[in-house]
């Protein structure tokens, strides 16, 4: 089995550096045949990996 990283906002107040670092980290997990569920306000880099994407939004002013 394979284990499973549950990451909230994992890239926020990392420098450029760190969050290519973390970014590979996460496709050696993967390529390892780990999961790993984030969640993120940031825009990802194409990763080298499997990735499924779910986005989620709505009207930020809170409309009707």
């Amino acid at each position: 089995d394979a284990p499973l990283w549950i990451l909230d906002e994992p890239f926020t107040a990392l420098d450029a550096t760190a969050m290519e670092t973390l970014t590979r980290r996460l496709e050696q997990h993967a390529r390892q045949g780990g999961s790993a569920i984030l969640t993120t306000h940031q825009p990802l880099r194409p990763l080298r990996c499997p990735l499924r994407t779910l986005r989620l939004g709505g009207d930020a002013g809170g409309g009707q």
